[in-house]
């Protein structure tokens, strides 16, 4: 008896996809007038990426995928004295960074179509709310007593980290048989 061929996508399948993801997070940023979707379907496409690459706990996608190709975010981290794993302060509680950006974030936007109380999202030129002046950087982390305050993402540093990620990743994928099929299945699940 034949084994059933897994369904896989095809390199063009792949190349559409990723043109189209491309194109969608570009033509929401370039105007700067749905931050919070974008971010949504960031967060979205991090946690399937992640399933693709073998997680299968929603933060430990998001967190995959991150540590994977997400260089300038982590990059950031550790120049705050931070990592995946290090805990902040997040509504007087402590998370680590890994919880924040899964559930804050990716949960938060994705079923409540908006961030969770105490996580923000603010850009270069004008933050969400005029009255607070956010730093130009990619996270905003708050010194408060001895211990490191999350205050939020900035989209003008997560948006071309994660169309250079998606470029790394769409790489992968189409050179290397492993990673094409595992992708493959994800999707197609």
């Amino acid at each position: 008896m034949k084994r059933a061929k897994k369904p896989q996508l095809s390199n063009e399948n792949i190349e559409q996809m990723f043109r189209w993801i491309r194109q969608s997070i570009s033509l929401m940023y370039a105007n700067h007038r749905h931050p919070v979707p974008m971010t949504a379907l960031i967060f979205a496409y991090m946690e399937t990426f992640g399933k693709a690459l073998g997680e299968t706990l929603t933060q430990g996608k998001v967190r995959k995928f991150i540590e994977e190709f997400m260089h300038s975010l982590c990059d950031a981290l550790k120049k705050e004295g931070l990592g995946l794993s290090s805990n902040v302060i997040l509504n007087n509680q402590g998370y680590t960074i890994e919880k924040v950006l899964g559930d804050f974030y990716r949960n938060g936007l994705v079923h409540q179509f908006w961030m969770k109380k105490g996580s923000a999202l603010f850009e270069n030129k004008q933050h969400y709310n005029p009255r607070i002046k956010a730093p130009i950087k990619y996270v905003w982390i708050k010194q408060k007593n001895s211990q490191k305050q999350f205050i939020g993402i900035n989209i003008d540093f997560l948006v071309p980290d994660f169309l250079n990620a998606i470029n790394e990743y769409q790489n992968r994928i189409m050179n290397n048989k492993k990673e094409k099929q595992n992708f493959s299945k994800a999707i197609l699940e």
